[in-house]
């Protein structure tokens, strides 16, 4: 276990953050309560604190995961049944799936994100309802981010000294320049490597704190499209953006039909994850309704601001078609340039209808390369101007 102190908000009296690595003991909802239970009464929390859970179960794949372990912490688990053994500290748990994609709460923190935020919530969703209609501490995005910034709090001089050996590692294969999405705190320990001559890389990073804690019904994003391009020769902000607009593997939100299995939690998202639908078609039976989408309303806000859209993972055939929908309304209404230097990345399904109408809005495609290998050459001569 590692803990990490520190102070994100008025109501809270500081971070701290556990893993639950002992999944392969784990049989029944009980035997995960007990693990909780044993880290809260070893590390006896205050009240009010923050607690992020990190389980070492990933259901990204086929390999190290099951459809039991799925049941146990989708159906099984929900904020109640986390108060049992946490009554008294705000909980935020992994879903064996990246982080900014959702999130289990615990009673006590759930209720502060609807006290805080219930009508943003609400509205813009998306979360999974349990048999009584209300929400049963399942989260997923945009209600997933606002909590997302509780999940991390890293010392810049600890985070330093990893990124050290990373960096060496980079550059003794000749790899000196990275673009990605950070938060704040790995944000301020490259620039503390900077202020101290440490700083080998030159890096353009994507702002992801704003996305799903800004209220778009009440403000606008020019604020944020004036930091795009700022910064020094070695740290500049590229843009900023969702992160995600979709999952990854079978939560790629995809148009597709399924065939077999694919891992464990298909059956919860046999869409995948379609974050710029309108219609919340995710956790099948169990997702709330929503009147807004506020991922479309971001990308909208995003062109008409002049926010750059950049490092997000685009990986499903229906998240890509959706994302160059939303570009050709933005170039009608905005001109070409409203959508100019915009990104998508991953492309792990693309439908080859779509190559074309890519290339016609110039948006630039970064794809992961065992999935697109095979692709790549057809992808540039259908794409044409755009980057591949």
């Amino acid at each position: 276990f590692q803990a990490e102190d520190g102070i994100r908000d008025s109501s809270v009296t500081g971070v701290q953050t556990c893993a639950l690595p002992i999944w392969n003991g784990v049989r029944t909802k009980q035997d995960v309560l007990n693990q909780v239970k044993n880290v809260v009464d070893r590390y006896k929390f205050k009240p009010g604190e923050w607690v992020y859970l990190v389980n070492g179960v990933s259901f990204m794949s086929n390999q190290g995961s099951s459809i039991e372990l799925a049941q146990i912490l989708y159906d099984d688990l929900n904020a109640d049944e986390l108060a049992k053994v946490t009554p008294d500290i705000n909980v935020i748990m992994s879903l064996g799936i990246p982080d900014f994609n959702g999130f289990l709460l615990n009673r006590k923190a759930l209720d502060w994100a609807m006290t805080n935020h219930g009508d943003y919530i609400r509205k813009n969703g998306r979360f999974w309802i349990g048999t009584n209609g209300q929400p049963d501490g399942h989260l997923e995005p945009p209600a997933s981010r606002i909590v997302l910034p509780f999940t991390y709090d890293r010392k810049p001089e600890v985070l330093g000294e990893i990124y050290k050996r990373d960096m060496a590692e980079a550059a003794s294969m000749g790899l000196t320049s990275i673009s990605t999405r950070m938060p704040k705190d790995s944000l301020a320990a490259y620039r503390k490597l900077e202020a101290d001559g440490k700083l080998t890389y030159r890096i353009g990073y994507g702002v992801i704190e704003a996305f799903g804690n800004t209220d778009l019904d009440k403000q606008d994003l020019k604020s944020l499209a004036a930091g795009v391009g700022k910064g020094t020769d070695k740290i500049w902000m590229t843009g900023a953006g969702p992160t995600a607009i979709d999952g990854a593997s079978s939560r790629q939100c995809t148009d597709q039909k399924r065939t077999g299995t694919y891992t464990p939690i298909d059956s919860w998202f046999p869409n995948g994850q379609c974050h710029t639908d309108m219609e919340y078609r995710g956790a099948a039976k169990r997702s709330a309704p929503i009147s807004k989408n506020y991922f479309g309303d971001w990308i909208l806000a995003s062109g008409r601001d002049g926010v750059r859209f950049a490092n997000t993972h685009v990986a499903g055939d229906r998240a890509n078609a959706n994302m160059i929908s939303f570009m050709e309304k933005l170039q009608a209404q905005y001109g070409k340039d409203a959508t100019k230097n915009w990104a998508l990345d991953h492309c792990g399904m693309v439908n080859p209808k779509d190559f074309p109408r890519m290339g016609k809005v110039g948006v630039m495609v970064s794809c992961y390369v065992l999935v697109s290998v095979n692709g790549a050459a057809a992808m540039e001569r259908e794409i044409g101007r755009a980057h591949v």
